[in-house]
């Protein structure tokens, strides 16, 4: 057991509630602001980028995609390696040789929710759009 002298009611937990609601359908401006190489379950390699919308009501709300760039099924490192080459278009990048290069250069995010088994509802990203900041559409 650990003594604690601590009185929840002092703080204002209105950020705390809010932090992990879904965030609305719609297109946002993003930059990444994290990336790694993590190993999944399976112990396949995959890129994992961290995106923090940078404007609006969500600003600083951050969103998860992962690319499966090196997955055995083939169709699945296609379809995984042609959205990354076009997020990677979308912020100006040709090529990279180390993900530091993806960070901090704005793009619009197209967030959407879907269900998961474990996690429950959560966003997904399901596409990507060149920096725009008159952009407020919903897709």
């Amino acid at each position: 057991m650990a003594l604690l002298n601590f009185d929840a009611k002092k703080y204002d937990t209105t950020l705390a509630k809010n932090q992990y609601a879904l965030i609305p359908k719609g297109i946002y401006a993003a930059v990444i602001c994290f990336s790694q190489i993590a190993v999944s379950k399976d112990r396949t390699p995959y890129l994992k980028l961290k995106f923090k919308i940078i404007d609006g009501d969500f600003k600083n709300r951050m969103i998860y995609n992962n690319f499966t760039i090196n997955h055995h099924k083939q169709e699945a490192r296609d379809k995984s390696n042609i959205m990354l080459a076009w997020l990677c278009q979308c912020i100006g990048v040709d090529q990279f040789s180390d993900t530091a290069q993806l960070h901090n250069k704005p793009l619009m995010i197209c967030v959407n929710s879907r269900k998961d088994e474990f996690y429950g509802e959560q966003n997904i990203i399901e596409n990507y759009q060149p920096y725009d900041v008159t952009s407020n559409e919903v897709f």
